[in-house]
Order: structure tokens, then C-alpha cells, then sequence
């Protein structure tokens, strides 16, 4: 049974828990008090950090996928000495190291491994975490073995199992077997507005059992937890542990929805201390509950990593040639433009996706830890570094059509680290992912995604399959760059600048029409600045501007006038950073700039010109199932229809 003094120390963490809540004026009570029991013997347990680098890269991953619970971990960092008592106190605050929700930081070792918040994502970025895991262990267990023995731990609430993406993640664990996968439901019974029972008669167990997962059922005592712990670990399998617990346990809100969420009053920590039968008061707990958790968490996680580290300088001494590499991935420090410019293309004039399928290909043989991942479209977008699956020691991972799973696995990928992924589907279907990419914006992960299919030429599937408003949504991301290369050349650098990414996400907007192939002389520095001249002039009448697939058109509209520039575009989202005179140097024209994309993206208005004419052309409706040229032409994409307006200027 569990001991007097680990209630001690889990009602320790509750207390404070609550009084953080008081001190907000609101606050997530019940996954904070239901949730307690099952942190607590997860951080004084199993999860082994490292106090002094909370990114360590063989410690245990915990994500709480149900991020408004963060009351329920925040006091365990507290206790171990991660968190001072006036971080408790500022919880939800304007630079707070206790937002209302787990935060990762990129820069800094907050010992929060995943953002949380969106419910369902941080289940599947746990899946993606423990791919990793399991592609490390694997590439490097006969040569240096016991370097990637960690366990990625999940804590979610009944909330999190209702949103689809869960569904996806949960069938992918499964197929791929992830047995250091262990996922712990805090299962209270109640959500914001309702009983679970109000809206799920689901059959947990089937679900997972069905989906090849290890599954077992236990009370919110730390000792049953525990066991459930252990047993998982040896099942062989992904493991889900439903642990039954109780909302707002010991006060007046107690089994009910109200307790989800709400005030903390005084009455209420009255109630908590009579509940338990405790004395806490005001922010003092005994000094024994620090040590506790000095002990249990700081200690015993140090301890893991003196072992683990005497492994790594082992390894190093001895076989110091190999090592090498298995640092660099471990410290992201591959120079991919040198692997990247090894490619020649044997064809031009093709569609850029026939170009990316050249250059990934290539990491197949001379970068081990990279993986694609594909969503049963990769015969079509080509994102596919090689033939041979995830599972058969291949790189390439394929994950059935699961587009939102694929982009939080991305992210959970990219949170554990050493490894660098790309994943890809046709643009239209961005849409299903965007949650998800702007999470990992928000992270400052460097995922790479490659969208195929981009304009209204994907013709005869129709308007569900044209895409015209997606590159808006995405550009819209902090911390995004998107970018739509002409030819070879520019999809070259693209993904040179997104696999050397340390913190943007990079995505590439591709073709699936042949397009022309422009000189192979270029500047590579003026590309990488987003836009240059692709065909100069000085002083020029006219600049006509454009980006991807409309860059040959544009060249062929110029051929209409005399002394007019070609300007290409390929990553618009960087020319925010340019100065004012630098914009002007390129874009200012004597009669007009004209600017053209097949998207609804106004933000080419933002490069147009003071004191002079602009005209944009831009794709600003729903597609028709018809041969794909006719049709783009038809919505404006037209040689003769781009300049007689130019002419009406």
C-alpha cells in the first residue's frame, strides 16, 4: 500500500498546486489534484534528467498532452530544485517560467520537452519521440550499445483520447511496435462541460489491445501505478495504463464537470487540508518534501547520467572515427549544402518534384540518420529518401493517410533530436496539418515539409484537389518559410536552407507540371535572400515579379515589352526582413510593378511600390474538374490576358 509519506509528498504537490491557482485567480484544478499520483511516481521513479543539460539527449521524454494540467508537474520541478517558489507564484504571468500551459524552450533548459495545450498532439508527438528512440537504438545498438535506452512517457486526459489525431498516432505506434512508449491516462471522468459518459461509451481496452498495444487498468495509488509502470516496460509493446482517479478529489467540486476548472478560495484549501488531513499553510511545506524530491529526482536522475556519460567517453576513446558521426547528429551539426551540391540533375525542364525525389535520395546512402515520412502519397510527391520502410532498416517511414499524426510526429521528432525528417502530402491537404506546423513554429523546430500538386493544373481531380488559399494559411506562421522554387535550382537551395535549419520550420511548394528550367549561373546568396533578378535590367519600365510556377510566365509576359525586369521569388516570407531601400532597388519600375501567384496570398502586396502603379494577379476561387492548363488559364494565368492588362496600365 502506499505509504503515509508518499501522500505526503504527492498532497504536497497538490497543495501548492492550488495555491498557484489561487494566486491566478484560475486555474485548472482537477488535472492538477487528479493527475498528482501518477506525475509523481513517474518524476520519483522512472524519468531520469539531468538538473544541469535538460536536454540531454538519453533522458526519459515526458509529455503532458493534457498541458492544462501543468499544476500537476510544475510543483515536482519546484520540489527537485528546477523551480523557485516565486515561479509558483507568477503561474500564468507575463514572462512567467509557469505558463498556464507547458512551454518548450529551444533556447533554454526549462525541463519541458514538448508544448502542450491542443489536446491530442501531445500524444502524437510522444509517438514521434519514440521513433526516435527506436531509429537510434537501432542504427547504433551493435556498435555502441545502451546510448538511446530512454522511455518517452505520456500523461493525457480524457479529452485528449476524443480528438482524431490520437486515433492516427495511436495505429502507427502499434504497427511500429514502439515499446518504450508508455502512456498514462488520468482518467477522472469528467471534462469541461460534460461527464465522459455524456459523450464516449468507447471500450478503451478494445481500442488499444486492437491496435497492438500492451493495456492495463490501476487505481491512483502510487504503488499500483508504479507496478503498471513496470509491467509495461516489459510487455514489448506500446503501453496505455488507465489510471482511475478522481476530480477535485476532497473539495466541494468534487466528481463533477465544475471541477475541471474554477476558482481556488480559501474554504477550498480548508477543505484540501480536512480532506487529506494535512496542515499546509500559506506557501510552507516540511523541509522533508524537498529532500524527498532532491533524492528521488535530482540524485537518482544524476546518477543515471554519470553511468550513461562514462558509456559515451568510452565509446568516443575507443572508436573515435565512428563516434564522430553519431555526434554530429546528436549535435545537428551536418553541413548538408556540401551533400546537396554532390546531386547533378541528369533532366531539366520537369516538375519540382522530380527535382527534391534527386536530392533526398541522395541522404539515403550518405546521411544515416535522416527519414522521410510519407502519408500513402510518396509515389505521387516523391518525399521518399529510400525504398526500404522504417522497419526493415530503411529510411523512409510510411504512415498511411494520417496527415495531422505525420506533422505532430514530425514535431515530436524534432523535440527529441538526432535525427532530421521530411514529410510530405499534396498542398490542399496542408490544411489538415496547420494546427500542427504552427505548434512546431511555436517550438522553433526546423521541420521540413515538402507539399506537392500546387496550382490549379492538377486539373482533372477537381476543385478538392486545387489548391489556391493554402500558401496564405502557411505564410501566416511565425517562424515558417515558405518557399516556391522555378526550377532545379531554387529547389535546391531551399532544401539546403531547410535541412541546415536550426530553429525556422521550412516548407517547399512543389509541382506537379513539367516547368521551364532557367540558367544554371546563379547566385546562390541572392536566392537565399528570397528574390533577385532573374532577368535584368537597369532603370527598368517595368518589373513583373512571381514565384514557382508562374516564374516562366512571367518571363514570358516580359518578352512582350521592352526594358523590363524578371524578378523571381522564391521565398516571399523573407523579404519582410528587407529594408526599405533594398525593396526599392529591386521592385521599383518607371511605369509598374506587376506581381503573379497562383494563391490568394495578398502578401505580395506588402513589396508593392509607393508612388507608382502595381498590379497583382492571384488565384482567388474554387477550381473546376477540367484539363488543368485550360483551366489555369481560364482564372487568369494567361499570356495574353496578363498583358493586355498590363497594356490597360
Amino acid at each position: 500500500m502506499v505509504t503515509n509519506k508518499e501522500l505526503k509528498y504527492v498532497n504536497a504537490m497538490r497543495y501548492f498546486g492550488l495555491k498557484s491557482i489561487q494566486e491566478a485567480q484560475g486555474g485548472h484544478v482537477g488535472m492538477t489534484m487528479s493527475a498528482a499520483p501518477i506525475t509523481y511516481t513517474l518524476f520519483t521513479k522512472f524519468i531520469n534528467i539531468n538538473h544541469k543539460d535538460g536536454k540531454w539527449i538519453n533522458r526519459d521524454r515526458f509529455v503532458l498532452s493534457g498541458g492544462h494540467g501543468s499544476m500537476s508537474v510544475y510543483p515536482i520541478l519546484h520540489f527537485a530544485g528546477l523551480l523557485k517558489k516565486e515561479d509558483l507564484k507568477d503561474f500564468k504571468t507575463e514572462d512567467s517560467k509557469t505558463p498556464g500551459h507547458p512551454e518548450f524552450e529551444y533556447d533554454k533548459d526549462n525541463f519541458i520537452d514538448a508544448s502542450t495545450g491542443p489536446l491530442g498532439q501531445g500524444f502524437a508527438m510522444g509517438v514521434g519521440m519514440a521513433i526516435a528512440q527506436k531509429f537510434l537504438e537501432e542504427k547504433t545498438s551493435e556498435k555502441f550499445p545502451d546510448l538511446f535506452t530512454h522511455y518517452t512517457y505520456v500523461v493525457v486526459g480524457d479529452g485528449d483520447l476524443q480528438e482524431g489525431i490520437t486515433y492516427e498516432a495511436t495505429a502507427i505506434a502499434g504497427r511500429l511496435e514502439l515499446n518504450k512508449l508508455i502512456v498514462l491516462h488520468d482518467s477522472n471522468a469528467f471534462q469541461l462541460d460534460s461527464a465522459v459518459n455524456h459523450v464516449s461509451v468507447e471500450n478503451l481496452k478494445m481500442r488499444f489491445e486492437s491496435n497492438n498495444w500492451f493495456y492495463i487498468k490501476t487505481s491512483n495509488n502510487p504503488d499500483d501505478i508504479h507496478d503498471a509502470i513496470k509491467k509495461a516496460q516489459k510487455s514489448g509493446k506500446p503501453s496505455f495504463i488507465e489510471v482511475t482517479t478522481i476530480i477535485a478529489e476532497g473539495l466541494s467540486t468534487q466528481s463533477s464537470f465544475k471541477g475541471h476548472h474554477g476558482m481556488v478560495t480559501q474554504e477550498d484549501l480548508d477543505k484540501f487540508n480536512k480532506h487529506y488531513v494535512t496542515n499546509f499553510t500559506d506557501w510552507e511545506v516540511d523541509k522533508d518534501v524537498y529532500n524527498h524530491f532532491n533524492k528521488s529526482v535530482h540524485e537518482r536522475g544524476l546518477d543515471e547520467y554519470k553511468k550513461w556519460e562514462s558509456k559515451f567517453n568510452l565509446y568516443k576513446s575507443n572508436n573515435p572515427k565512428d563516434f564522430k558521426e553519431i555526434e554530429s547528429w546528436i549535435n545537428n551539426d551536418i553541413n548538408f549544402e556540401e551533400i546537396f551540391d554532390k546531386v547533378k540533375f541528369e533532366n531539366n525542364n520537369l516538375a519540382t518534384r522530380i527535382y527534391i525525389k534527386d536530392l533526398i535520395s541522395n541522404l539515403n546512402l550518405s546521411v544515416k540518420n535522416t527519414l522521410s515520412l510519407g502519408v500513402d502519397v510518396s509515389s505521387s510527391t516523391q518525399i521518399s529518401i529510400s525504398n526500404n520502410s522504417f522497419l526493415d532498416g530503411g529510411h523512409s517511414l510510411f504512415l498511411g493517410i494520417r496527415e495531422f499524426a505525420m506533422s505532430a510526429i514530425s514535431n515530436g521528432i524534432n523535440l527529441h533530436g538526432g535525427l532530421k525528417v521530411i514529410g510530405g502530402t499534396f498542398l490542399v491537404f496542408a490544411d489538415y496539418m496547420k494546427s500542427a506546423i504552427r505548434l512546431g513554429a511555436m517550438m522553433k523546430l526546423p521541420n521540413i515539409f515538402a507539399f506537392t500538386h500546387d496550382t490549379y493544373q492538377v486539373g482533372g481531380d477537381g476543385p478538392t484537389h486545387q489548391p489556391y488559399d493554402q500558401i496564405p494559411m502557411l505564410r501566416s506562421i511565425e517562424n515558417v518559410n515558405v518557399h516556391r522554387p522555378c526550377d532545379e535550382i531554387e529547389t535546391k537551395v531551399a532544401l539546403i536552407e531547410a535541412y541546415n535549419s536550426k530553429r525556422d520550420t521550412n516548407i517547399l511548394i512543389l509541382t506537379r507540371q513539367n516547368l521551364e528550367s532557367f540558367e544554371s549561373k546563379r547566385s546562390i546568396v541572392e536566392i537565399k535572400k528570397g528574390a533577385y533578378s532573374l532577368i535584368d535590367c537597369s532603370n527598368p519600365d517595368y518589373v513583373i515579379a512571381a514565384s514557382g510556377s508562374e516564374v516562366g510566365l512571367a518571363k514570358k509576359v516580359a518578352n512582350a515589352f521592352k526594358n523590363t525586369r524578371v524578378v523571381s521569388v522564391p521565398c516571399l516570407d523573407k523579404l519582410s526582413h528587407w529594408k526599405e531601400k533594398e525593396l526599392e532597388n529591386l521592385f521599383k519600375a518607371n511605369i509598374a510593378l506587376i506581381t503573379i501567384e497562383a494563391s490568394a496570398d495578398y502578401k505580395w502586396l506588402t513589396i508593392h511600390q509607393k508612388n507608382q502603379k502595381n498590379l497583382h494577379i492571384g488565384a482567388y476561387g474554387f477550381g473546376k474538374s477540367m484539363d488543368g492548363d485550360i483551366l489555369y488559364k481560364q482564372k487568369g494565368f494567361d499570356f495574353e490576358n496578363i498583358v493586355e492588362k498590363i497594356k490597360k496600365l
